[in-house]
């Protein structure tokens, strides 16, 4: 087995653990079972109030409250993804919300849209 295949297999088993804490199979603390959906896989996110690109793996949204979740495998972090994790971090609650919308939440899971600070 090739080391990129390696690395790209645990990458997948990474998101497959993500999954499968979302749906908390085996108790009631997942995020599902707090209202979350995952909205989005692998969105590109241009928010034009701050200037900023981001692209996390998956959003979480309940509604009120927007996740943009970027999973990491091993102890492989770089600088890079330090980055990638802080420009995910400057989205702006206008965009999110302008986001949401055209992802069309409420449509497809009866949610707002709406997001909330603190």
């Amino acid at each position: 087995m090739s080391r990129q295949w390696q690395r790209q297999k645990a990458e997948i088993d990474s998101y497959n653990t993500f999954l499968s804490a979302y749906h908390s199979r085996v108790s009631y603390h997942g995020f599902s079972e707090r209202g979350y959906v995952v909205s989005n896989y692998f969105p590109k996110l241009s928010d034009p109030y701050t200037g900023v690109d981001a692209e996390p793996d998956f959003t979480l949204y309940d509604g009120k409250t927007f996740i943009l979740v970027e999973i990491k495998q091993g102890n492989n972090i770089t600088k890079r993804h330090i980055e990638q994790v802080e420009r995910s971090n400057s989205i702006s609650i206008e965009y999110a919300e302008d986001f949401l919308k055209d992802s069309q939440v409420q449509q497809r899971f009866s949610l707002s849209g709406d997001v909330f600070f603190g």
